[in-house]
């Protein structure tokens, strides 16, 4: 309620940047240790830090212990508010290449399969779990992971057509990294 008032995001920012280390961060504590609204409100927060400025999010993106708790967050058994917050605020912090190795790395490929092939998951969660895998898509390891995963390619094609136009225009942009990575290494074998 408070993040939109005068200097408080920048009190947030500069307390992120005194921490420490990051395991003493507050909000690595919630996130490991708080309940469910209050790790879901965390992580309202971080993602709205993230969106703030690209310091804030290189900020939160080099503390590689909240990246895993906020990716633990969405392999969780949680409710579909918990898991949308998560993706939606790795969505916010993972820009750089190094932040989208680190989530590959943990298992977010993985992850997004398993929420695209439950029917029980909600379109905003599937929407931002195509998005997200968009976004990995992007870079050689997460390109790599998608297409070793079995469940993943099968699923993002399973729901090109059936969630949401945000989703499929998501989809597409994943399927489309992927045929680029695969003509690229066919072209080069060949010549």
């Amino acid at each position: 309620m408070i993040l939109p008032e005068k200097g408080v995001r920048e009190q947030l920012v500069q307390h992120l940047v005194n921490s420490t280390s990051s395991t003493s961060s507050s909000f690595t504590l919630v996130l490991r240790r708080g309940g469910l609204d209050a790790k879901i409100s965390a992580t309202r927060v971080l993602e709205s830090l993230a969106s703030f400025d690209n310091e804030s999010r290189q900020i939160i993106a080099d503390q590689s212990v909240l990246i895993k708790e906020l990716y633990n967050l969405t392999a969780s058994d949680a409710s579909h508010p918990a898991i949308d917050a998560g993706i939606a605020a790795l969505i916010a912090v993972c820009t750089s290449r190094h932040s989208k190795k680190e989530i590959v790395r943990l298992g977010i490929v993985k992850t997004a399969g398993k929420l695209l092939s439950s029917p029980e998951n909600s379109v905003t969660v599937l929407e931002k779990a195509m998005k997200f895998l968009e976004i990995i898509s992007t870079c050689t390891e997460g390109r790599t992971a998608i297409c070793e995963d079995e469940i993943c390619v099968p699923m993002v094609i399973k729901r090109l057509m059936k969630v949401s136009p945000a989703a499929t225009e998501h989809g597409i942009g994943v399927i489309w990294s992927i045929l680029t990575r695969f003509i690229k290494k066919r072209f080069f074998v060949l010549f």
